[in-house]
């Protein structure tokens, strides 16, 4: 049937309009079920439509006005480039993450050109989809990069993304954090990098509808959000070589709190804001 594709495009961002970008959701949706860019859509309104898709179009439509995370309608996500299979079982990429990946591979990129490792050894742990991990791999691939999650599901996926790369440069296993370095799987890490779960469980009923959807056990940070970090801060980066680089994701007010945990005497730590301007990360650097 012919479809004015233009109109539906509109029809369904008035019914997003609860959303945060309905516009940029339409589009994405026109693109996802079927095949039209923006441009195309502008250039050639009217399509040929099979009644069988626009009914999956607009079950699609109705599933996102509910707040169900356009990622997992499309299955796929950008983050620094490249795009991800994206699914139920892991946590949404976010754009603001990319600053996790993107600062990794800038220090990495410098320690490698300085002569101080050929090969360097980089932990992405609560991997989810590994968006961190694959990017540093496929942005260094000298580098030998392990993923880990204690989420079996959540590691399908990252391996599917592990394939969709090609990339050799990784092991990806399941690992409770909180069982603590294990000198058979690991070794001192040049970089130690982790988006752990951060939302405190007494926020859990008031976060974003879109968030709902999410794993809870991708989102959920115990008590005041800090569960991960106690560990990763006292048993982790212990872990890492003179010199290896850490960072960490967190939610707003826990940076200076993450900050309090780590031996200043043995790291040059600092927070950091994202794009946004929200001081969201802490990152350092082990001196002794």
């Amino acid at each position: 049937m012919k479809i004015d594709v233009k109109k539906l495009e509109r029809d369904s961002s008035e019914k997003l309009r609860f959303r945060e970008n309905p516009s940029g959701d339409a589009k994405e949706l026109v693109r996802h079920f079927f095949g039209m860019s923006e441009l195309d859509v502008i250039v050639n309104p009217v399509a040929e439509i099979s009644g069988e898709k626009l009914s999956e179009f607009n079950a699609a439509v109705e599933k996102r006005a509910l707040g169900y995370p356009l990622q997992y309608i499309i299955n796929e996500w950008d983050f620094l480039g490249r795009t991800f299979y994206i699914d139920e079982n892991v946590l949404c990429p976010r754009t603001e993450t990319e600053q996790i990946a993107d600062e990794a591979v800038k220090y990495l990129k410098k320690i490698i050109s300085a002569g101080i490792t050929e090969k360097p050894f980089v932990a992405d742990m609560c991997c989810g989809s590994g968006c961190i991990g694959l990017t540093v791999a496929a942005e260094i691939p000298q580098a030998e990069v392990v993923l880990c999650d204690i989420s079996e599901k959540a590691l399908d996926c990252a391996e599917i993304n592990r394939k969709k790369f090609g990339l050799e440069n990784c092991r990806l296993f399941k690992y409770d954090v909180f069982s603590g370095f294990d000198e058979k799987l690991f070794k001192p890490f040049d970089a130690f990098l982790s988006n752990p779960p951060y939302v405190p469980d007494e926020e859990m009923e008031k976060i974003q509808t879109e968030v709902k959807y999410e794993p809870k056990i991708a989102v959920d940070g115990g008590k005041g959000g800090m569960r991960f970090y106690s560990v990763l801060c006292l048993n982790w980066i212990e872990h890492l070589k003179k010199g290896g680089f850490f960072m960490f994701e967190s939610g707003e007010g826990q940076p200076e709190k993450i900050l309090d945990m780590i031996d200043k005497n043995k790291f040059d730590a600092k927070s950091e804001a994202d794009i946004c301007s929200v001081v969201r990360f802490v990152n350092g650097i082990k001196n002794k």
